[in-house]
């Protein structure tokens, strides 16, 4: 669903770029932010051959969870990657929107935390009770927790704050509940499985969603 929303507002967000101050100093841009977990860690590979787990026995609450992310952040780094390609291209050939260099639209992608929720109000009393008493002693407040999701969407820095591996040009531009860039998980950053998973996604989303788009640039962005 983050994946369809994100591809039908892209038209929307390529014609109006952002507002007020852009990262480092340049042009404004429009924002995509990504709400994931730290448990894409769990997942050591996306279940190409069997994604929804059908058959008896072989859902797993946690892994399915954890796929999710995994596969979030993945077709997120290849949005990422297309939009940077498109319009440097077009850059190239003398034509840009609203005046930004480079793609007018940053995506991002952060963990939460832990954060005490209504997630068990359909548990049984006694197990609603000991949450109450005993989670928040180690959970972040959803106050806490809107943190990150805050600072992503609205510090115009944020999309200049990259994590890097050690040794290498690679950045990555997930963020803690802390508000801090850190590495992902290093599934999450291999490049063939994101354009992998970028074509997975495509396949299930173009009937009936995709097929009957008529924007030019989506259509490019989303060609096989």
């Amino acid at each position: 669903s983050c994946a369809l929303l994100t591809l039908l507002l892209l038209p929307s967000l390529l014609r109006e770029p952002g507002k007020g101050k852009g990262a480092e100093g340049g042009p404004p841009k429009a924002k995509v932010i990504m709400v994931n977990s730290k448990l894409h860690q769990m997942c050591t590979g996306f279940n190409f051959e069997n994604p929804n787990f059908d058959g008896k026995g072989t859902y797993n609450s946690k892994k399915a969870y954890a796929q999710s992310k995994l596969a979030q952040i993945l077709f997120t780094n290849h949005l990422r990657a297309k939009l940077v390609s498109h319009f440097e291209t077009r850059e190239k050939k003398g034509s840009s929107v609203g005046g930004s260099a480079g793609a007018p639209i940053d995506l991002l992608v952060l963990h939460p935390g832990n954060v005490t929720t209504d997630v068990v109000r359909t548990l049984p009393w006694a197990v609603r009770k000991a949450y109450g008493f005993f989670m928040p002693l180690f959970l972040l407040s959803p106050e806490e927790g809107a943190r990150s999701t805050l600072f992503t969407a609205t510090e115009s820095e944020a999309a200049g704050a990259k994590g890097e591996l050690p040794g290498t040009s690679e950045r990555h531009y997930y963020f803690n509940s802390n508000c801090e860039p850190v590495l992902p998980s290093e599934e999450s950053r291999d490049v063939a499985q994101a354009e992998k998973i970028w074509r997975w996604t495509l396949d299930q989303l173009r009937d009936p969603y995709l097929d009957g788009v008529t924007d030019k640039q989506l259509k490019a962005l989303t060609a096989a």
